[in-house]
């Protein structure tokens, strides 16, 4: 009994002494703290980036749609009215113009509703992308942008 706690005293003294083992306590540190901030460090600018790129998007499509106004209704009739088929054109041609940036980065997006109101349009568009370098599920940034016109008649 004696002979078997020896040795295995010295198995164990010798795991302890051992320098080889030394090298997984920095392979742990790596792996469990400083890669989480490596991705950290990445993917919180990409957020910001992705937000304000969708809010820049999202307020050219509310601009353009605004710009529909039908002007003969107005010059004839004094009401401010928009062209329907151009408030969806152009909010797609804008969005998707200041949008295409994001295209090979990484990030998707799309167009949410664009919707017409008392002299206002009102546009709501999405974006997401993966976080810790593409492994995990990413996020999803939700942005709305309207736009109001007064038209004069002079």
């Amino acid at each position: 009994m004696r002979a078997a706690v020896r040795v295995l005293s010295k198995t164990l003294r010798g795991f302890l002494e051992d320098v080889r083992g030394d090298m997984i306590w920095g392979t742990i540190i790596v792996a469990a703290v400083l890669l989480p901030l490596a991705s950290l460090a990445i993917d919180v600018p990409r957020y910001y980036t992705l937000r304000s790129t969708l809010q820049t998007a999202a307020d050219a499509a509310a601009e353009g749609a605004a710009r529909c106004i039908n002007g003969p209704v107005f010059e004839n009739m004094g009401e401010d009215f928009l062209y329907v088929s151009c408030v969806g054109r152009e909010a797609v041609s804008r969005f998707y113009g200041t949008a295409n940036s994001m295209a090979g980065k990484g990030y998707s997006y799309s167009l949410g509703t664009v919707s017409v109101g008392f002299r206002s349009v009102t546009v709501t568009a999405q974006g997401s992308a993966r976080v810790f370098f593409g492994i995990l599920p990413g996020f999803t940034v939700h942005v709305r942008s309207t736009s109001q016109w007064r038209a004069v008649r002079r």
